[in-house]
């Protein structure tokens, strides 16, 4: 809860936006509890789950709607239209979609379940009726599914492994039989989490690019500009619009 704090205090001095990630057990409760008493409330709340279309995600949405904070909450992670319709219900501002597409995540593997392998149709189906912003969460390989998502109905991306490797992405540079790679790993991994038993996430190693995230932004810019320009309009609009066509 300290370092949240002090993330917190230390982005509002500058100035900027602030968000983090929560739960739904008892921590997480006690951590906006805590926020509220020293007015430290962030822009951003995600309730970043792997199964979000549970009971405990409602109990915590209706919690921090309760306490009539003016955080956009981003809740998940889901892969129906019922969920995101419930979810709406509930008090979230937007839902992630997708469960276990990511290069990292042990979901589907494990468990049986999730949006692998059809991760397109799930956020295709979830954008049906959503009354609030869909986030495509997971299986962003190539620029091309940031706007294949777009098409289906998705208002953002959220992307990982994409943007992993390079010279200033998170994880130590190793070398490895000659060769550089960096360290990646999924959000619900032993790594990340501190958990040592029930883990749906992993801590692997892909090649090190050499430059920075700045630069690969500029390159998904201009891919998506040539999307915009092959789906006949001058912004990002016209990608709802072009399955249509």
């Amino acid at each position: 809860e300290v370092d949240v704090v002090r993330f917190i205090s230390q982005m509002k001095k500058l100035n900027l936006i602030t968000s983090i990630s929560i739960g739904v057990n008892s921590d997480s409760y006690e951590l906006i509890e805590e926020l509220i008493d020293i007015d430290m409330i962030p822009d951003y709340i995600t309730i970043d789950i792997a199964h979000g279309h549970a009971i405990k995600m409602k109990k915590m949405l209706e919690f921090i709607k309760s306490k009539k904070i003016k955080s956009f909450i981003i809740a998940g992670n889901v892969s129906t239209k019922k969920a995101v319709s419930d979810l709406e219900e509930w008090g979230a501002d937007a839902i992630k979609c997708g469960i276990g597409p990511g290069s990292a995540c042990t979901t589907w593997p494990t468990t049986g379940f999730g949006s692998r392998n059809c991760q397109a149709s799930t956020v295709w189906e979830c954008s049906q009726g959503a009354k609030f912003p869909i986030i495509a969460d997971g299986g962003i390989r190539v620029p091309a599914d940031i706007t294949k998502s777009i098409v289906l109905g998705a208002s953002m991306v959220m992307v990982g492994g994409m943007l992993a490797g390079f010279k200033d992405s998170p994880g130590h540079l190793i070398e490895v039989e000659g060769k550089k790679k960096k360290e990646f790993w999924g959000s619900a991994s032993q790594f990340q989490s501190g958990k040592t038993n029930r883990i749906e996430g992993k801590k692997i190693l892909i090649d090190f690019k050499d430059k920075s995230i700045l630069d690969e932004m500029v390159y998904l810019e201009e891919c998506l500009q040539s999307s915009i320009s092959y789906g006949g309009g001058t912004d990002l609009s016209c990608l709802s619009n072009v399955r249509w066509n």
